[in-house]
C-alpha cells in the first residue's frame, strides 16, 4: 500500500497527518480487507506521523528496515471523514484468510510513502480499546526440508496482456498435498508467488489459506503490472506452497519455477506442475498433463 503524509486532518484545526493513499490490487492488504484507503496512519515503527510533512513521512518510511510495525486508526477516514470502529496494530508476514483471534498471523506485502519503498516481513494484529496483540516472526525458509517430504502438484494459468504490459498468474488449485506435522496428513495450505529475478516484497503475492485440506481450490489471480513483452524472456515465476502453522514457522510443501521466455506456458491454459524440493540451482519445470 501507499502511505502519504502532510495532509490536513479534517476537523483538527489545521493539524496534518498521514493516511493510506492507495491499496494495490492483488496484494495482501487488499485481500485481508481490514485496511481502507483513507485510514489514518498514526505511527510507523514507533515514530508518530501526526504533524509530519509529506517529505518527513517519506524519509521515515524510506529509512525503514526489513521489519515494520505501524498503527492505523481505522475509525476515522481522512478522505471522507467517516467513522467506523477500531484501531489496527500492524506489522507484516504470513497468509491471510479471515480475521483471527489472539496470536494468529496474517499475510504480507510492502509499504511505501510517495515513492516506492519495499519493506520486509510484516504481521498484522488487532488493537481493540486497550488490548494489544503483537506478533513477531521471521520469513519462512525452505532449506531444511528433504525431498521425501515433498509431494503433490499445483495447477496454474499464466497469461500476458502485451498492450497493457500486465502479467496475470492464476493459482487454480493443488492436489495431494501432505504435511508431516499432523497425524491426519492434512495441511493448511497457501501459496507464495514471486516474479523473479527481483526477490522483493513488491514482487510477492500470496493466496488465502485453507484449513486441513490436501486438494485446495484457490482460483486467485495475481496481477503484475509494468511487465512489457520484451522483459518476459528475462523473468521467472517462483510458485511455492506452504503449510500455515499458528505455533511454528510455516512448513514448506514444495515449489515450481516457470521460465516465462517459454511462450507455451503463457497462453491462458491451465496446466499441472509437479512440486519439487527447493534447489537454488533448479531449472524451470515443465508442465504435466491433467
Amino acid at each position: 500500500m501507499k502511505v502519504v503524509g502532510g495532509k490536513e486532518i479534517p476537523g483538527s484545526n489545521g493539524m496534518i497527518g498521514a493516511y493510506v493513499a492507495r491499496i494495490y490490487p492483488g496484494g495482501v492488504v487488499e485481500t485481508l480487507g481490514e485496511v481502507r484507503e483513507g485510514d489514518q496512519v498514526l505511527e510507523w515503527n514507533g515514530v508518530p506521523l501526526t504533524g509530519k510533512t509529506y517529505e518527513e513521512v517519506q524519509r521515515i518510511i524510506a529509512s525503514s528496515g526489513d521489519e515494520v510495525e505501524i498503527v492505523i486508526r481505522s475509525d476515522f477516514n481522512m478522505l471522507t471523514s467517516r467513522s467506523s470502529s477500531h484501531h489496527h496494530h500492524h506489522h507484516q508476514q504470513q497468509p491471510q484468510n479471515r480475521r483471527r483471534g489472539e496470536g494468529e498471523r496474517h499475510g504480507g506485502h510492502h509499504h511505501q510513502s510517495g515513492v516506492t519503498a519495499p519493506l520486509g516481513a510484516m504481521l498484522m494484529a488487532t488493537t481493540v480499546t486497550t488490548t494489544t496483540r503483537t506478533i513477531t516472526s521471521r520469513p519462512p525458509t525452505k532449506e531444511k526440508y528433504r525431498a521425501e517430504d515433498i509431494s503433490g502438484e499445483i495447477q496454474l494459468q499464466v497469461c500476458h496482456d502485451s498492450k497493457a504490459g500486465i502479467l496475470y498468474v492464476t493459482i487454480v488449485r493443488a492436489r495431494n498435498l501432505v504435511t508431516s506435522r499432523d497425524n491426519s496428513g492434512l495441511p493448511d495450505p497457501y501459496v507464495i508467488c514471486y516474479l523473479l529475478p527481483d526477490r522483493c516484497f513488491e514482487n510477492q503475492r500470496r493466496t488465502r489459506y485453507f484449513s486441513r485440506c490436501s486438494n485446495p481450490e484457490w482460483k486467485q489471480t495475481m496481477v503484475y503490472p509494468h511487465v512489457p513483452q520484451d522483459q518476459l524472456k528475462r523473468k521467472h515465476l517462483e510458485i511455492s506452497v506452504w503449510n500455515y502453522d499458528i505455533n511454528r514457522p510455516p512448513e514448506f510443501l514444495g515449489e515450481v519455477i516457470i521460465d516465462l521466455k517459454d511462450s507455451s506456458v503463457i497462453d491462458e491454459q491451465s496446466r499441472w506442475y509437479k512440486l519439487h524440493p527447493h534447489d537454488p540451482r533448479s531449472t524451470p519445470a515443465s508442465h504435466r498433463p491433467p
